[in-house]
C-alpha cells in the first residue's frame, strides 16, 4: 500500500508514460481514497482504494479483484486502449477517459468504479450550468417548446432555444456551430439537450464531474448525442472542429456514428478527457423516476446497422478504438511522403508490459526522427479479420506490421523512409512482403518470432496517391 508520490517514484520504470493531465487526474483520484496500490494480479486489496492496474487481468481474477473493493474504490487502467483489459471493465462502471498526447503520453487512461459516478453532497447553483437547445425552422411545435420551457423553469435553469434557419448544411452542422458559439460565451459547462428531451431532475451530476465531453453510450455501445455537456476548452474545440468537418463531409450518416468517429480520431491525437453519463441521463424507460432527463426510444437502429459484426459495439462499450481505428496518431514535421500506419498485431499474447513498451518506443523513433512520413498511426490489431479488413480499406500510406515484443530503435523511421524512398523509385507496391493480401495477412498473423528481433515486419502496400494525405485529425 503507497501513496500517490510513493507510486509514481517507485514505479518510474515500469509505470507507463503518462501526461500532465492524466497525471493530474490520476493525483486527484489518489487524494480522495485512503490508499494507492498497483495491482499484481493476487493479494489483498483496500476497499476503499485507488487500485491502478498496470497489466490485464483474466475475468476470474476480475471477478475477485471487484467483488473485494467497496462503492467508493476506483480502479485506473493506464493503457486502457488495449482490449486485454475487458474483462475487467466489463464489471465496472465506466467513470472517464482521458486520450493521448503524442510521444509524451501515448496511452490511454480509463477509471471506474462498482457504481456509476455520483455527485458529492453539497450545493449546487441552478445557474452553474448553461442548458441549451437548437433546432430548424418548423421542425418543433409550439407546445413542444413550452413543455421543455416549463420543465427548465421547475428546476431554475434558463435554458438557452435557438431557431435555426434551414441551410444547405444540414442540421447537425448547424447544431455544432450553436454549441462553439456558445461556449465562446461561457467559462460554465453547457449543456446541450434536444428538444425533444424532458428534463426530469436538475443535471446536478455535470456540475461536479471534470471533463471537456460528457455524454453517454448505450448499452450496445452507441452514443447518444440527445444529451451532451461541453466544457470551454481546447480539447473540447478540437472535437467539435472534427466532429463539424465529418458532419460537412458525411452529412448522410447518422449523428451518433459522426461523432462517434470523431471522438475517436481527437482522443487518438488529444488529451480529451471524457465523461461517461450514466444510463438515468438518457433513459427511455417511463417506469424508471430516478432519470435525469428522458428521451424518445430510437425509431431505427442504424447505428448498429453500421456496426457490422459484434467486434466494433464491444469496444465502444469499453471506451476504446477498435481496428482499423487508430490507438495514437502523430503528425511527422516536414512530411514528404504518405502517413504510415504501424499495426501491433499479436498483443492480448504478448508477455506483460511489452505492449506499453512498444506503444512508447514506436512514438519515441517517430517524434525523434519521422523519416519523412506525414502522419503516424498505431493500431492495435487482434483478430485475422481485422487484419484483412484493414487491408482491403487501407491504400492511403503504408501499413507496417509490428510484434508487441519487436525492438524499436530510436532511427525506425528513419530506416523506413529508406526503404520507402527505393519502393518509389522502383515503383514496386511492396518490398519485402508476398503481393497477395491474403499472403500478406498470413505472414503478418504467424511470423511474430522473426519481426520480434528486427521490430517491424514488411512493407504492406505503397500509397496510390501521388499527394501527401491529409488527415481530418485535430
Amino acid at each position: 500500500m503507497i501513496h500517490f508520490d510513493q507510486f509514481l517514484i517507485a514505479s518510474e520504470d515500469k509505470t507507463p508514460r503518462l501526461g500532465v493531465a492524466q497525471r493530474h487526474r490520476l493525483r486527484q483520484l489518489s487524494e480522495r481514497r485512503s490508499k494507492s496500490v498497483i495491482y499484481c494480479g493476487a493479494g489483498p486489496v483496500p476497499a476503499d482504494a485507488l487500485v491502478i492496474l498496470l497489466e490485464p487481468i483474466n475475468a476470474l481474477r476480475a471477478e475477485a479483484l471487484v467483488d473485494a473493493l467497496d462503492d467508493a474504490a476506483t480502479i485506473a487502467i493506464p493503457c486502457s486502449a488495449s482490449s486485454a483489459f475487458d474483462p475487467v471493465k466489463t464489471r465496472l462502471e465506466a467513470h472517464g477517459t482521458i486520450g493521448v498526447d503524442g510521444a509524451d503520453a501515448p496511452h490511454q487512461l480509463w477509471w471506474g468504479g462498482r457504481r456509476p459516478p455520483a455527485a458529492p453532497t453539497g450545493i449546487y447553483r441552478p445557474d452553474g450550468i448553461v442548458v441549451t437547445t437548437c433546432y430548424l425552422h418548423g421542425t418543433q411545435s409550439g407546445e413542444a417548446l413550452l413543455r421543455l420551457q416549463a420543465e427548465a423553469d421547475l428546476f431554475g435553469l434558463k435554458p438557452i432555444v435557438q431557431e435555426l434557419p434551414q441551410t444547405p448544411v444540414g442540421y447537425v452542422a448547424s447544431k455544432i456551430a450553436f454549441i462553439m458559439e456558445q461556449l465562446d460565451r461561457t467559462t460554465r459547462p453547457l449543456l446541450w439537450i434536444a428538444p425533444d428531451v424532458a428534463v426530469k431532475q436538475h443535471p446536478v451530476l455535470l456540475q461536479a464531474l471534470n471533463f471537456d465531453v460528457a455524454f453517454h453510450r448505450r448499452k450496445d455501445g452507441v452514443a447518444d448525442p440527445r444529451v451532451m455537456a461541453f466544457r470551454p476548452t481546447e480539447a473540447t474545440r478540437a472535437l467539435l472542429r472534427v466532429w463539424q468537418r465529418l458532419s460537412f463531409d458525411f452529412p448522410d450518416l447518422p449523428e451518433s456514428f459522426v461523432f462517434d468517429q470523431a471522438w475517436i480520431l481527437t482522443t487518438a491525437q488529444q488529451p480529451l478527457e471524457t465523461s461517461w453519463l450514466p444510463g438515468s441521463y438518457c433513459e427511455a424507460d417511463s417506469t424508471i423516476r430516478s432519470a435525469t432527463f428522458r428521451v424518445p426510444p430510437p425509431v431505427f437502429d442504424i447505428d448498429t446497422a453500421l456496426c457490422s459484426g459484434s467486434y466494433p459495439r464491444i469496444a465502444r462499450r469499453f471506451g476504446r478504438p477498435h481496428a482499423p481505428e487508430p490507438a495514437l496518431i502523430i503528425k511527422g514535421r516536414n512530411p514528404q511522403r504518405h502517413p504510415v500506419m504501424v499495426v501491433i498485431t499479436g498483443h492480448r499474447d504478448a508477455a506483460p508490459g511489452k505492449v506499453s513498451t512498444a506503444f512508447q518506443a514506436i512514438a519515441s523513433a517517430f517524434a525523434a526522427d519521422c523519416g519523412g512520413f506525414a502522419q503516424l498511426e498505431l493500431v492495435l490489431c487482434e483478430e485475422t479479420a481485422e487484419m484483412r479488413q484493414l487491408m482491403a480499406n487501407y491504400d492511403d500510406g503504408w501499413v507496417v506490421p509490428a510484434a508487441a515484443d519487436g525492438h524499436f530503435p530510436p532511427d525506425t523511421f528513419v530506416r523506413l523512409g529508406r526503404r520507402a524512398a527505393l519502393a518509389d523509385a522502383a515503383g514496386s507496391l511492396d518490398i519485402a512482403a508476398p503481393s497477395p493480401v491474403t499472403n500478406i495477412v498470413s505472414a503478418a498473423m504467424s511470423a511474430q518470432a522473426r519481426w520480434s528481433q528486427h521490430g517491424l515486419g514488411p512493407f504492406i502496400r505503397r500509397p496510390h496517391h501521388a499527394t501527401i494525405h491529409r488527415s481530418s485529425g485535430t
